[in-house]
């Protein structure tokens, strides 16, 4: 039951010490900058005006509708 017991607190130490790292200033502002929220919705306000700007552009251009038909008649 000891030994039991002991692999699993050595066990559990060793993969504490994996999950656990050093970060500088930068990488930490980083991931500040990437898992915000309110960026990503501004970002994603800003992808909807430019598709929104492409859509009404294209009511400024012409629209043609064509049609054709063809009958084959046998002699």
């Amino acid at each position: 039951m000891k030994r039991f017991l002991s692999i699993i607190l050595l066990a559990g130490i060793t993969i504490n010490g994996f999950s656990q790292r050093i970060l500088s200033l930068d990488s930490c502002r980083n991931l500040a900058i990437q898992n915000n929220k309110e960026l990503r919705i501004a970002q994603e306000k800003i992808n909807a005006a430019h598709y929104n700007k492409k859509a009404a552009f294209t009511n400024y251009l012409p629209k043609f509708d064509i049609m054709a038909t063809y009958m084959r008649t046998q002699k």
